[in-house]
């Protein structure tokens, strides 16, 4: 609780104060009828594939190659695997290469204070 120099409390959060009231889901419990027709076979199936596809969106270790040769792994100056588009990768190279020499860098002016000191 803080006190402002009027004296009013100010609180970041309240837990005293009760939270609004949730709106309702709008959800319709329908009952499917027994017998199925052809278009709800077709929906029915339809809803299947999406969910399927869906699945596979969401799994996180399903590989994302799909071309096979379009994505490549290289190692980089820190040691770790990481994944480009092959187009990229001469682009991630360059980049990879200008930290390594500002890691270089750093460490050599580091290298030259602890000397001094």
């Amino acid at each position: 609780e803080l006190v402002s120099k009027d004296g009013k409390a100010h609180y970041l959060v309240d837990f005293s104060r009760k939270s609004p009231e949730p709106k309702p889901s709008v959800q319709t419990d329908v009952e499917k009828p027994s017998t199925t027709t052809a278009s709800q076979a077709n929906t029915d199936t339809s809803a299947e594939e999406t969910q399927k596809a869906t699945d596979v969106l969401d799994d996180p270790n399903e590989d994302f190659d799909v071309d096979g040769d379009e994505w490549v792994e290289y190692v980089d100056c820190l040691g770790r695997t990481r994944t480009c588009h092959r187009s990229d990768l001469s682009l991630m190279k360059d980049r990879d290469k200008s930290l390594a020499l500002q890691l270089n860098v750093e460490k050599e002016g580091s290298k030259q204070i602890d000397k001094l000191l």
